[in-house]
């Protein structure tokens, strides 16, 4: 019967050639976009996640206080919460916190600066994974002095160590330390999906302490104009140098060849770039305020950035001035803000000559020189990223990091 249907049916498409052709192509696409869907579908929908136990995984976020953060119902959480909620939990079989990380890399191949996560020790058993070799991490390494061990993506063994199943204890050169394979993750597991390898998280006292070091974000305006904007991250390593100082001199001598470069018309420092999902995040005191512990204090997101940073983002000075060379480490301690912490800390005040003090660095007081509009700093789609911000210049050795981001604007007919 079916053999009779498909002749007849050839019998009929033979007699109009155009409309058979137009019949089969749209057949084919009918059939090609049907198998691209379901392949999305069962990718997505259908196929699991490869963990033995992704039905039962949850992500939890953190709800801040309203008195410090009116309007802001989510953070990511800060260490101290989840230790807090680690001991008190009663619901989950296990859990696991991790962060972003990045070092430079020499490894098996050309120096490279690589996307990793810092996790704790149940992170790889809460997701019911096991390394193809070596093993991930235990208990004691979640604290201070035992993180120079490293779990290697597959991928990662695959491009830098051509599957070398010999890998488990070498020495590779993150940040110019030694860290010390331990273990190889399978093809399947890439989580978080930017990480190219897993270090220990080490818990420092301060994080065990400090009960809100969050990412959190704002709906507002993008803020700032990044066309004919070039960036390049420049990664050192915390062993470098010999002193912070020295660092400050690398930077700055960086900044100072670059804007001698023909066609650049502004170039300027930050340590992390709008937007991208980085930054820091610190407890902060205003001044004439009364005294409160640290874990009630209100958090700003905090980012370091050179003289013309404002200007070479195109970020609008609303009062006050910019950031400019002499604000040193030997000159008194600066700070501009975004507008929404002009009015969440001073609404019925001129903030210009305000002062305040970032918990984590009490010996320096800074005074508010400068208000700018609101800056996206998680992404477009985020609800809180322009609130908050403090921009300081890299004046306080001690907390400059082991990169920095430069940004030039060129000129139309540069190169």
């Amino acid at each position: 019967m079916l053999l009779e249907d498909l002749k007849h049916a050839f019998r009929v498409l033979s007699k109009s050639p155009g409309f058979t052709a137009v019949a089969v192509l749209v057949l084919a696409l009918g059939i090609g976009a049907n198998s691209a869907i379901f392949s999305v579908v069962n990718a997505v929908l259908l196929r699991p996640l490869p963990f033995s136990n992704a039905a039962r995984l949850v992500q939890i976020w953190h709800t801040p206080p309203a008195k410090s953060f009116p309007g802001i119902t989510e953070f990511t959480v800060s260490a101290a919460n989840y230790l807090d909620w680690a001991r008190d939990n009663l619901v989950f079989d296990k859990t696991a916190i991790y962060r972003f990380a990045r070092f430079d890399v020499m490894a098996g191949g050309n120096p490279e600066s690589i996307k990793a996560s810092a996790v704790e020790s149940t992170f790889f058993s809460v997701f019911g994974v096991h390394p193809i070799l070596g093993r991930t991490f235990v208990a004691e390494e979640d604290e201070a002095g035992h993180g120079k061990l490293v779990v290697l993506g597959y991928d990662f063994w695959r491009n830098r160590f051509g599957s070398d199943p010999r890998v488990i204890g070498r020495k590779i050169r993150l940040d110019n330390a030694a860290y010390t394979v331990i273990g190889v993750m399978g093809p399947k597991f890439r989580h978080p999906d930017f990480a190219k390898i897993w270090t220990p998280l080490e818990w420092t006292a301060k994080e065990r302490a400090v009960r809100g070091e969050h990412h959190f974000l704002v709906d507002v305006d993008p803020g700032l104009n990044s066309h004919n904007v070039l960036t390049m991250t420049v990664s050192i390593g915390p062993n470098k140098f010999a002193t912070p100082a020295r660092e400050n001199i690398f930077f700055a001598t960086l900044l100072r060849q670059v804007r001698a470069v023909p066609g650049v018309q502004s170039a300027a420092l930050i340590d992390d770039l709008p937007m991208s999902g980085n930054g820091s995040t610190q407890p902060v005191e205003i001044a004439d305020r009364p005294v409160v512990a640290t874990a009630d204090q209100p958090e700003v997101a905090v980012r370091v950035v050179s003289a013309d940073y404002m200007k070479t983002m195109g970020i609008k000075l609303l009062r006050g001035r910019h950031l400019v060379e002499a604000d040193t480490a030997k000159s008194h301690g600066v700070v501009l803000i975004s507008e929404s912490a002009a009015k969440q800390f001073w609404p019925d005040k001129n903030p210009l000559g305000q002062h305040l003090t970032l918990t984590f660095f009490p010996n320096i007081v800074r005074a508010v020189v400068g208000v700018n509009a609101d800056v996206k700093q998680y992404g477009l789609d985020a609800m809180w990223s322009g609130r908050h911000i403090r921009w300081i210049p890299p004046c306080l050795s001690s907390m400059s990091p082991p990169w920095m981001t430069c940004l030039l604007t060129r000129s139309h007919n540069g190169g």
